[in-house]
């Protein structure tokens, strides 16, 4: 079986959010049943893009990393959660939104963060790595599609997990991106006061 795999260049995220908005437009207000019960118009970051600051004025350096459910290959949430959570054999983790109804604790499970608790619904929620729209024979997320400057490349499917090459490619890049030193800004590209 082939499993999913995403792999983001954090050295080519802006900050744009546009991969954010894609998923708060696919989820907000829609239901996927068996994949996601609607995503709250507020408070939740089903994609969220982290920002670390280095360096002071002038010489000042910024990096983003998107962050979003991992998809674990161990993933603790299906674990806990009994019935209520699964990792598909393609490896998406999907928490089902009818049988997880009530389950704050397994919000708690996830050791990255990236379950939210839906208020409204009594319901814990992940990005669930648009397996609906994957199941409909797409070949992007709606993330990758979005992404203007190519740092969420196309998911690929691969046999088995991650490959060490590509594995160790992704932590190269996303260590230089995060040890890079602050470069200089120019006056000219400094946002000035209207007159």
């Amino acid at each position: 079986m082939k499993k999913w795999n995403m792999i983001i260049d954090v050295a080519e995220c802006t900050n744009c959010q546009l991969c954010a908005l894609s998923a708060m437009d696919e989820y907000v207000g829609n239901a996927w049943p068996g994949v996601a019960a609607p995503m709250p118009r507020h408070g939740h970051q089903w994609i969220d893009i982290k920002q670390k600051e280095r360096g002071q004025a002038p010489m000042i350096d910024i990096a983003y990393a998107p962050t979003m459910c991992n998809h674990c290959d161990n993933a603790p949430c299906p674990a806990k959660g009994g019935d209520a959570g699964k990792k598909r054999a393609d490896g998406i983790v999907i928490i089902d939104p009818d049988k997880a109804k009530g389950r704050k604790d397994l919000v708690e499970s996830c050791p990255y963060g990236h379950i939210w608790w839906n208020e409204e619904l009594q319901l814990p929620q992940i990005w669930p790595f648009d397996a609906h729209l994957l199941d409909q024979g797409w070949q992007q997320t709606r993330g990758q599609q979005a992404c203007p400057t190519g740092a969420i490349p196309r998911p690929t499917p691969s046999r088995g997990s991650i490959t060490a090459t590509s594995g160790a490619t992704a932590k190269a890049s996303s260590a230089a991106a995060w040890r890079r030193k602050p470069t200089a800004l120019s006056t000219a590209s400094r946002a000035r006061p209207c007159a």
